[in-house]
């Protein structure tokens, strides 16, 4: 009798397994159609999408769907399908089925481009009053919309009117090569604007530089300021020199220079890696330099072991440790799966 009992349970639980499978297998088979297999859409044009859930054999079953998109800033979508583009560019709708049970639930992605409106206008903007013979600037252009919106996506060629005299790039860069007048013109689209300028005898005669961290030591993450000045015969000032900042590093490892440091343009400087690092300034054909050291920073803190704990209910990967407001030190540790506990 219990060995009869013993085959029943075998068999109800291999019947048990083939119709669980089957089920799952009848999931897996399921897939969702859209009507399109991509959403064009101008911005704020409004729309309705469908789709629908087929089988195996493409048969439309009874499954019920519910509409979404992660893009939530660009495009507003209500869970049955109705949509109002909000920003250009392109995103995703996502379609998902609705079922008792997770595991039988299908979803599909649907790709969507909203065009961008044309170009209404472009500008130059920051132009310099005076510029100086063999001295070198970055032109920066604005590209505005029909929508109003600055766009930073739209392909601007600049021309020079006489390359003799300035030169410019694709990027932006214009170098002065001689004495006379000139004129860049800017293109976007359709649209067009000109900045007309000329270059000036270049009165630099020497420049200097200096930093805020002089007599200091300097640590590796410090930020330091350098200050490049430029000069004329008589020592005066000349305060629209463009001015570029490069360094030259030298770390104290024989791994490569790597990113061992890094300098903005506005003359703020840091080292990542320890070393001699020189710093030139450049205006035209004048530079100066000046050369630091870096030491290591050597943040380092003893750490006392105050008890231990064991998380056993749930995943964990991460630690995070900190000081409290009240001065006490608190430590988190969870992980993506851990359902917040």
């Amino acid at each position: 009798m219990k060995k009869i009992n013993l085959i029943s349970r075998i068999l109800g639980i291999a019947v048990l397994t083939v119709v669980l499978l089957s089920l799952n297998s009848n999931a897996q088979e399921k897939k969702i159609v859209f009507e399109t297999d991509m959403l064009s859409l101008k911005l704020n044009e409004e729309t309705k999408i469908s789709a629908k859930v087929v089988d195996a054999d493409g048969n439309t079953t009874q499954d019920s769907l519910v509409f979404f998109t992660r893009n939530r800033r660009s495009l507003t979508v209500t869970p049955d399908g109705y949509v109002k583009a909000i920003k250009s560019g392109k995103f995703s709708i996502i379609a998902r089925s609705l079922t008792a049970n997770r595991d039988d639930r299908v979803s599909a992605t649907l790709a969507v481009d909203v065009a961008y409106p044309p170009v209404q206008k472009i500008t130059f903007s920051d132009t310099p009053k005076n510029f100086y013979n063999t001295t070198t600037i970055s032109l920066q252009t604005q590209v505005v919309d029909e929508a109003g919106v600055t766009r930073d996506n739209v392909d601007v060629k600049l021309t020079s009117s006489n390359p003799d005299v300035a030169s410019i790039d694709a990027f932006g860069n214009l170098k002065a090569h001689k004495k006379g007048d000139f004129t860049i013109t800017a293109k976007a689209e359709n649209k067009t604007a000109t900045w007309k300028s000329k270059v000036l005898d270049n009165p630099i005669a020497s420049m200097e530089i200096s930093h805020n961290y002089d007599g200091k030591t300097i640590r590796t993450g410090d930020v330091i300021t350098f200050k490049a000045m430029a000069k004329n015969s008589k020592g005066d000032a000349i305060g629209d020199a463009p001015i570029k900042y490069t360094y030259i590093a030298e770390p104290d490892d024989n791994l490569g220079q790597c990113a061992s440091a890094q300098i903005a343009q506005s003359g703020k400087f840091v080292a990542s890696d320890p070393g001699l690092f020189t710093v030139i300034a450049t205006s035209g054909d004048r530079s100066t330099s000046a050369t630091v050291k870096a030491v290591p920073r050597n943040v380092q803190r003893p750490l006392t072991l105050v008890g231990k704990g064991i998380v056993s209910h749930t995943r964990t990967s991460d630690l995070w440790v900190w000081e409290g407001v009240d001065g006490r030190d608190y430590a988190v540790t969870g992980t993506w799966g851990g359902n917040g506990e």
